[in-house]
């Protein structure tokens, strides 16, 4: 018996020897060809756009080319579940908003993949903000306005969100239920059409991203009223927070990279590096600034924590707003 835990254990320490072996060789070899990134919505988004900032600087750090892809549909869920049933080997890796991988399991029924076992994370990209917008003409110009108005006529004021389930849904549903208001939410299939319809006065305010909102401020065709955020930020130190008027009013927004989970450590640590090196950039932060992305690098243990927590936070947050998975 004892001769035969003896075998048994070699060769469990020789085949765990092996597997280190060949993760060590993956990495030294990686990347053997083009790189995929896949980009879970159609061309032309913030996601999108930041893809393609990072593409050059990215491919060249990796000495490979790295092609976009985008694979949009059911609000980045079909992209998503394309990676994490990929190859596990470094070359297909997905970037998202948070809310693909955090939001999404609460909000939709039928939710492909656990993205906790199913996804591994490379690295946090940026932060991203939301900001709550009226037309320029608007009589409301505060918080207190809106919620005054609201809880003078139920139901008449309207919001406008980009799909049940993301972060403009949630701030909307969580100001209703923290202000004991009722503002209607109307859905749009993007940004776009939303602010467009505000424009036209279809609508009563919009939440949408600060990037998104921005020409439209500064052109003075619309009035930021907050943002949506759980504290103010650098980059608009005077805009203030809904959350400062009625706590527990907060989203937070963040745009990261995943690769299939499965995929070997020394390899998901070469594309967390390349991809820090890219984000470091004077060149990249100008451009990632102009679309309302702030740069936050980091490890790729550290932003898989990130997942986790928020993960547990956006649970009770969507059953708080009372969000149906849909």
């Amino acid at each position: 018996m004892r001769k035969l835990f003896l075998a048994a254990a070699s060769l469990l320490a020789a085949s765990s020897a092996i597997v280190g072996i060949t993760a060590i060789a993956s990495a030294q070899t990686f990347p053997s060809r083009p790189v995929t990134l896949v980009v879970p919505f159609p061309p032309g988004g913030v996601i999108d756009t930041t893809a393609r900032v990072i593409e050059s600087g990215l491919a060249k750090e990796l000495g490979q080319p790295v092609v976009i892809e985008n694979k949009g549909g059911s609000g980045g869920n079909l992209g998503t579940q394309f990676v994490a049933r990929a190859q596990p080997d470094g070359h297909t890796i997905l970037m998202v908003p948070n809310a693909t991988v955090v939001m999404n399991p609460y909000t939709f029924k039928s939710y492909p993949i656990d993205p906790g076992k199913d996804l591994t994370g490379v690295g946090m990209v940026g932060e991203t903000y939301l900001g709550l917008v009226v037309p320029a003409n608007s009589p409301f110009n505060t918080v207190q306005d809106i919620v005054a108005a609201a809880k003078a006529k139920p139901g008449e004021l309207t919001y406008a969100h980009i799909g049940p389930g993301s972060a403009h849904n949630i701030a909307g549903a969580l100001l209703n239920k923290k202000a004991g208001i009722n503002i209607t939410p109307v859905p749009f299939q993007g940004a776009g059409p939303a602010l467009q319809s505000l424009l036209g006065g279809h609508i009563s305010m919009s939440y949408a991203t600060i990037a998104g909102i921005m020409p439209y401020i500064e052109s003075k065709q619309m009035k930021l009223i907050a943002l949506a955020e759980p504290g103010r930020i650098k980059k608009m130190p005077n805009a203030v927070t809904m959350n400062e008027v009625v706590p527990g009013v907060e989203v937070t927004s963040w745009v990261g990279v995943f690769a299939p989970a499965g995929t070997p450590r020394p390899v998901v640590d070469r594309l967390n590096t390349a991809m820090n090196k890219v984000l470091a950039m004077p060149e990249v932060q100008a451009k990632l600034d102009r679309i309302g992305v702030v740069p936050t690098p980091g490890t790729a243990a550290a932003f898989d924590k990130r997942v986790q927590e928020d993960l547990k936070f956006w649970k009770g947050a969507i059953e708080l707003a009372g969000i149906t998975p849909q």
